[in-house]
């Protein structure tokens, strides 16, 4: 199920985000591990298949954290709270232990075991007592400033020019390949958790092409974006495979812009999931996690709507699934 929208006439190109993103692709670049593109064809439509699922600590924001960690580091904190789903947490406490920097994180009390076995490695100060993600950011923010530390959201500026060079790569990658690209007609299909993926990569795609068009995709019990426009189904916020999307609402700094430049809203069932899943394991050998499935979830569901694309891009952003919970879907 899907939505299109028509009212997105507020957009405006940001240039000045465009530039610094870029900068800091050149500071990070070194630090990160480059995406693998897999092109295949669906009739006259080119399918990207954007894999991140080799970057360090097993997800994209690993390269927000590397933006972010020094403006921690310039600014001499040393200790830092945040809320996480898992990877987000991962990603700054692996740079916390390697910057000597406390790293106090609150995750959900159904995160996987594998993500959280990773925190412990990293040194993490581990609240678990939490029931859910928004919850764990509330009392992180809570701690932090009881006890005067730094609370780390993972929607910031700074993230999101690390976050950001995920799509840059992409587009680099597709230039080298077809000098016509922003010409072309493209759909760009983004997982919405809370939009530290979604909207720093809508802002270069729209300033670099404003015909280029946006979806993105919830986990249908997390739809809460898709709700705004569809009140038939509430989510119900149960636990989803897709826990790295398992938010219950977008912060303000990403809401009002994903109103005004995303053209189509999603959502997909735990099993649409869980087919994208073992698809891609079975077709090209990605381990990928629920949450960085999303995006292949809604073309397998979806791809005949979407044959009018030349190009049509599907971010494949985290590995970090449990070994029994992913034997199980794949087998």
């Amino acid at each position: 199920m899907y939505i299109k929208l028509t009212n997105n006439k507020n957009f405006k190109r940001d240039k000045k985000f465009y530039q610094i993103a870029i900068k800091t692709l050149k500071k990070i670049k070194k630090k990160i591990v480059p995406l693998k593109l897999i092109i295949t064809k669906s009739n006259s439509t080119k399918i990207v298949i954007a894999d991140d699922t080799k970057q360090l600590q097993g997800s994209y924001k690993f390269r927000g954290a590397n933006s972010e960690i020094q403006n921690i580091k310039d600014r001499n904190i040393k200790t830092i709270c945040l809320g996480s789903t898992g990877n987000f947490g991962l990603s700054m406490s692996y740079l916390c232990k390697k910057n000597k920097i406390d790293c106090n994180i609150f995750i959900s009390k159904n995160t996987n075991i594998y993500k959280i076995e990773k925190l412990r490695k990293n040194n993490s100060i581990l609240h678990q007592n939490n029931k859910n993600y928004d919850d764990a950011k509330m009392n992180a923010k809570k701690f932090a400033a009881k006890n005067n530390y730094k609370f780390q959201d993972v929607c910031t500026k700074s993230i999101f020019y690390g976050n950001a060079s995920f799509v840059l790569e992409i587009i680099e990658k597709l230039k080298k390949k077809d000098k016509n690209l922003l010409k072309k007609k493209i759909l760009a299909v983004f997982p919405l958790g809370s939009g530290s993926l979604a909207t720093p990569s809508i802002k270069i795609l729209k300033y670099l092409s404003p015909q280029i068009k946006i979806a993105v995709v919830e986990p249908e019990r997390f739809s809460k974006f898709f709700y705004i426009f569809d009140k038939r189904k509430k989510p119900s916020f149960l636990p989803t495979i897709a826990e790295g999307a398992g938010v219950k609402k977008i912060p303000k700094i990403n809401y009002k812009y994903l109103l005004d430049n995303v053209d189509i809203v999603s959502k997909v069932s735990e099993n649409e999931i869980k087919n994208a899943i073992k698809f891609l394991y079975k077709k090209y050998k990605i381990k990928a996690e629920g949450a960085g499935a999303l995006s292949m979830s809604l073309f397998l569901k979806l791809n005949k709507s979407f044959s009018n694309f030349d190009y049509i891009i599907l971010p494949i952003c985290g590995t970090n699934i449990d070994k029994k919970s992913f034997s199980k879907i794949i087998s």
